[in-house]
């Protein structure tokens, strides 16, 4: 119409600010993962991730022991700290089948386990196992208080970050078996020194009570009796 127009485009770069966001937090835990020497600051570094990830009301980190699966590493609060293999449980399946486990409805799975205080409950569940030199030793569990709390995004993070720690454990405890050999190695020398010591202490007994029996005799008659000069 012969007049100066304006057009302005709008967009929403919310979602992608938050992608950006998760991505940073999961590099940063990988940096911190890569220098931790024990299994419970992996732990706490994993929980700390998944807070930034997600703000979750609840996320534990279990460990295989024997014949259990025990969450030594807790946020928020749970009544079930050990839970058996061979039972039922949302958990010990991603253990049992060594796959991710996403549950968008707990109240149609006749496996999950309320394990949450004071009569709340997760309406969704992500286990997702830790494998280190092909056996699960640990697994990370995340739940949220509404259904479908977890879109394919969010699992894959937590994929990423669960592959990250099982490389963090499966260092940390070739490093305590370095050390573990390394101490029997030490301890093996002492117990031959020592060993040797004895032995020789044994051998020596003898010459040294003769040599402090004639020490005796030349100190209390020095002449001899037989007509030596």
């Amino acid at each position: 119409m012969g007049k100066i127009g304006a057009l302005c485009i709008i967009r929403d770069v919310s979602p992608r600010k938050e992608s950006e966001s998760r991505l940073h937090a999961l590099h940063e835990s990988t940096a911190l993962l890569g220098r931790t020497t024990s299994e419970e600051g992996a732990s706490e570094i994993v929980l700390d991730t998944l807070n930034e990830l997600f703000g979750m009301r609840y996320a534990g980190i279990g460990f295989v022991e024997n014949d259990r699966l025990v969450f030594k590493s807790i946020r928020g609060e749970s009544g079930l700290d050990r839970l058996p293999l061979d039972g039922p449980g949302l958990t010990v399946r991603a253990i049992r089948t060594r796959q991710t486990q996403v549950v968008n409805d707990t109240t149609k799975d006749p496996d999950y386990l309320n394990g949450r205080v004071g009569g709340a409950q997760s309406l969704s569940e992500l286990d997702v196992p830790i494998i280190v030199d092909g056996e699960p030793v640990a697994l990370i569990s995340v739940e949220e208080n509404e259904p479908n709390g977890f879109d394919v995004e969010e699992v894959q993070l937590v994929e990423i970050l669960a592959n990250h720690f099982a490389s963090a454990l499966g260092r940390i405890r070739y490093n305590n078996r370095l050390v573990e050999m390394r101490e029997a190695h030490v301890k093996e020398l002492i117990g031959g020194i020592d060993k040797m010591c004895i032995r020789l202490q044994d051998d020596l007994k003898g010459p040294i009570h003769t040599i402090r029996n004639s020490s005796f005799i030349l100190r209390h008659n020095p002449r001899p009796r037989y007509g030596c000069s």
